[in-house]
């Protein structure tokens, strides 16, 4: 009996980019097929940081500023958040709800590699339902883009958790629909 193969798009947002010395503030998933249709509800949390004024002035002025006009910031003081135990532990039962032990997930997502540091270091219940191949579409999209008439997606940038895992999503289905007119014609 063959295993079903899904993918897990994935973004978090963080405070810079090492892993260990930065944190995780946001993350958001959505699941779907290998042809990317959608199978779940939209996953999406705030990592709680008591700290969060300490953070801040100990973050690089360019995510400063980034996280200022996307309104992560302003959430972080004003919303709810879980702490990320409690987020490892959330987006696992969330996860388990579409999925089995015997479903291999492939994390999903634009430079999905900062991505999967992250949730090595801060999510390690997740990281352990993942398999350790990746679907990287700034990857893909570079190479088709470099090598075909095909162009690449065009990004939102929001710098946002779930807006950049539907960006990703849609990045994905645009290679996808462009390769199947492609094989069409042939």
């Amino acid at each position: 009996m063959s295993k079903s193969e899904f993918i897990l798009w994935l973004d978090v947002e963080t405070s810079g980019a090492l892993p260990g010395c930065d944190v995780l503030l946001e993350v958001s998933g959505i699941i779907t097929t290998m042809s990317g249709e959608k199978i779940s509800n939209e996953y999406s949390t705030l990592i709680e940081q008591p700290n969060l004024s300490e953070i801040i002035t100990q973050t690089d002025p360019k995510i400063v500023h980034m996280h200022d006009s996307s309104g992560l910031w302003e959430d972080l003081w004003n919303e709810s958040g879980m702490s990320v135990n409690d987020a490892d532990e959330s987006i696992v039962m969330w996860l388990e709800n579409y999925l089995n032990d015997e479903s291999i997930v492939y994390l999903g997502g634009n430079s999905i590699n900062l991505d999967r540091d992250f949730v090595k270091m801060y999510l390690p219940e997740l990281f352990s339902r993942l398999s350790h191949r990746t679907i990287d579409m700034t990857s893909i999209s570079l190479a088709i883009s470099r090598n075909t008439s095909i162009a690449m997606y065009q990004h939102n940038h929001q710098h946002r958790a779930l807006p950049d895992v539907r960006d990703s999503i849609a990045d994905y289905t645009h290679f996808l629909n462009k390769i199947k007119y492609f094989n069409q014609e042939d």
